[in-house]
């Protein structure tokens, strides 16, 4: 019989070997890997071969190797039953042709935002973006828009991880910031400007599945001198007509999202925490990782 706890740790390891890699590392040799999950030399490259033979790492023949191609096999299953792509796709190419802008198509990650798909603005000066790209939510316009309708409890979560000042104009009080996403709330759409970067700012709204849950978020990105000075109010009304299309398609109607419930237990939009509330607009890591490695 094959020992519960040794086969847990080898599970552990062969996934801190996987996780190595990332948009900047997408290759790696075995001595590097080995320092980075503290491992032997010669017991990392047992857990390298094993994982080389399933198809999840892949040798380039000259002693480095990369993710394989199993690992967006897997991927792929689980971005199929989520429907959010899917359902977004027409509205994401309709509202970049109509702003001309970076659009992202976004869901929540723990406490990020993780872009699972977007289309790059046509314009010669444009925000650069990669799918599968991570930001703090509460620094990104679409991480604000989902955020703002979470349980209190994420939103705890948020002020407990530390709010780090990317640039001046973060938001990195936790008052402030609970007013800001009590307005988005209210408002229906979240914006950015500056935040992150300096130079980019973005306006976003939620999107709700069929019952009434936010799934995810839909916004644009843009440079902050095609936003600033209220000129990111135009695009306001175009983002939230992309979001409402795309909640339409996953199954929303108006009204369902305004549930009876404790308000001791409410999030900032007024919608109870217990049953039918998710606390996460989340797909699977598989997705994540999916999404992080097409490009």
């Amino acid at each position: 019989m094959v020992d519960a706890k040794w086969s847990s740790q080898s599970l552990g390891r062969s996934l801190d070997i996987l996780e190595c890699f990332g948009p900047g590392e997408r290759e790696l040799g075995l001595a590097e890997i080995a320092r980075r999950v503290r491992l032997p030399k010669s017991t990392t490259h047992r857990f390298v071969a094993t994982l080389a033979g399933r198809g999840y790492l892949s040798p380039d023949g000259g002693g480095r190797y990369r993710l394989g191609i199993r690992l967006w096999e897997l991927g792929c299953l689980a971005v199929m039953p989520l429907g959010l792509r899917e359902a977004a796709r027409p509205s994401m190419e309709w509202l970049a042709r109509e702003s001309r802008e970076t659009i992202h198509l976004a869901v929540l990650d723990g406490l990020e935002v993780v872009y699972i798909d977007r289309i790059e603005s046509t314009q010669p000066l444009q925000a650069r973006s990669r799918l599968g790209g991570r930001m703090p939510a509460y620094c990104a316009a679409t991480g604000k828009a989902m955020a703002a309708h979470a349980p209190r409890r994420f939103l705890a979560q948020i002020v407990a991880g530390g709010l780090r000042r990317y640039t001046p104009r973060t938001i990195a009080d936790p008052e402030t910031l609970l007013k800001v996403l009590a307005a988005v709330a209210r408002n229906g759409y979240a914006v950015t400007l500056g935040e992150y970067e300096r130079d980019l700012g973005g306006v976003a709204a939620p999107i709700r599945d069929y019952t009434g849950a936010v799934v995810g978020g839909i916004g644009i990105v843009a440079p902050m001198s095609r936003l600033a000075r209220g000129r990111y109010k135009a695009f306001v009304p175009p983002v939230m007509r992309a979001a409402a299309e795309i909640s339409t398609r996953l199954g929303h109607h108006v009204g369902k999202s305004g549930m009876a419930g404790a308000r001791s237990r409410r999030g900032l939009d007024g919608a109870p925490e217990g049953k039918g509330r998710r606390p996460r607009c989340s797909p699977s890591r598989a997705t994540i990782r999916e999404a992080s490695e097409r490009l």
